[in-house]
């Protein structure tokens, strides 16, 4: 379904442990998923998505929030002021 469409295969989510990953590993991962999620919201409409398709883009999304958390967490123990 998702070929005809021009969207690519669902990224793999599995195994991504944030709190394991370095900084580099974070940013790829992230621009990967929200890569991937952009070319998903860009469908044209009305997107035939099927029940597991649609829990699998939710799926998807929850990855990136963790990966963002995990990225603000180590901003935020951050010392230096940003820029300086």
């Amino acid at each position: 379904m998702t070929d005809e469409l021009g969207i690519p295969d669902l990224p793999d989510t599995n195994g991504l442990n944030p709190q394991l990953m370095s900084a580099s590993e974070l940013r790829q991962n992230l621009e990967r998923l929200f890569g991937w999620l952009q070319i998903v919201e860009a469908a044209p409409d009305p997107l035939p998505l099927t029940p597991v398709f649609e829990a699998s883009v939710e799926s998807v999304r929850e990855v990136a929030n963790l990966l963002l958390q995990e990225q603000r967490e180590r901003h935020s123990d951050e010392t230096s002021p940003r820029g300086g």
